[in-house]
């Protein structure tokens, strides 16, 4: 499981990262699947059997404050269950 804020607002000292990017580092974490931009390299072996993200605190998910009510939820967490559920 990886821990990622919410939104931009749950995360003001920096860490939040678009949904697009997440997905990308989930699927080379999973499977090794290489993408542009990547800063870091896998130490032993994929991990196929990761099964998603975790937001840091509902609340913020919650929070219309939070880009909108259930950001996280609703950027996040459908689609990668979606995905997973398909591969």
């Amino acid at each position: 499981m990886v821990g990622i804020p919410s939104c931009p607002s749950a995360a003001p000292a920096g860490g939040h990262l678009e949904p697009s990017e997440v997905e990308k580092a989930l699927d080379y974490m999973r499977f090794g699947t290489n993408f542009s931009g990547r800063n870091y390299t896998l130490q032993n072996e994929t991990h196929p059997n990761l099964r998603g993200v975790i937001t840091w605190s509902i609340n913020w998910d919650a929070s219309a404050s939070c880009a909108s009510a259930y950001e996280f939820s609703n950027s996040y967490i459908l689609p990668t269950l979606m995905k997973m559920l398909l591969n």
